[in-house]
């Protein structure tokens, strides 16, 4: 794939009236004390892309691709991202990060043919994990015609995904719930919230339960 051009987005701590970018491709657009480090926007379009970067987010290690038009991603207030690629194909598609939630390392995020990642509040990623609402190449019934059109993904809030999992299109995956580590996530509905699911493909393998980022020491007996 040709890239028409390339940002690389390499600060410090930042403020909105000193880090705006526009032009006739992408309009980057960011709040106070924002840190963007070794991060860059690759751009293969027509225009009309949009990254909005809220108050206190910590970028490092991170590409936006677009390749497309019309596109969004919004990235809420005190995210932190230490490594991700932000893929996205075709026109009218939005990936959305919301408050406070966390990725490591190696997290592939990709849109296409007019969809959505929409990822909630105080969500923790692991390293090694892919979302994605495409399969990329087609599948086709013996006439020829696709059936596998591309689905939005949802992920709820306070939901923590581990590590070196996937989560394939049409997700949905439930508040205050945990993804097991190398599980492949499908459910798209009859799932409930407070639950772990795990396995290929992820299934509830326990309810009734939540999850904090603090190490709870065990209370000796």
């Amino acid at each position: 794939m040709s890239v028409h051009k390339s940002i690389v987005l390499f600060c410090k701590k930042i403020s909105v009236s000193l880090f705006k970018l526009r032009n006739p491709l992408v309009s980057i657009v960011n709040g106070q004390e924002v840190f963007i480090y070794k991060s860059k926007v690759l751009l293969k379009s027509r225009g009309g892309n949009k990254i909005r970067i809220g108050n206190g987010v910590s970028i490092r290690n991170t590409t936006f691709l677009f390749a497309g038009s019309n596109n969004q991603v919004v990235i809420e207030d005190n995210v932190k991202i230490l490594g991700a690629t932000f893929w996205i194909e075709d026109n009218d598609n939005l990936i959305s990060v919301g408050a406070g939630t966390t990725m490591e390392n190696n997290i592939h995020l990709a849109a296409v043919e007019g969809t959505s990642i929409c990822i909630g509040s105080d969500c923790m990623l692991s390293h090694d994990i892919n979302i994605r609402t495409t399969d990329s190449h087609s599948i086709v019934n013996l006439k020829g015609d696709r059936i596998n059109p591309s689905q939005n993904v949802n992920i709820g809030n306070h939901v923590w995904i581990g590590l070196g999992s996937v989560v394939l299109k049409g997700s949905w995956v439930p508040d205050n719930s945990i993804v097991g580590a190398r599980s492949v996530f499908t459910a798209s509905k009859a799932i409930f919230s407070n639950c772990i699911y795990a396995g290929v493909p992820a299934k509830k393998v326990q309810d009734n339960i939540n999850w904090t980022r603090e190490r709870i020491k065990e209370k000796k007996i």
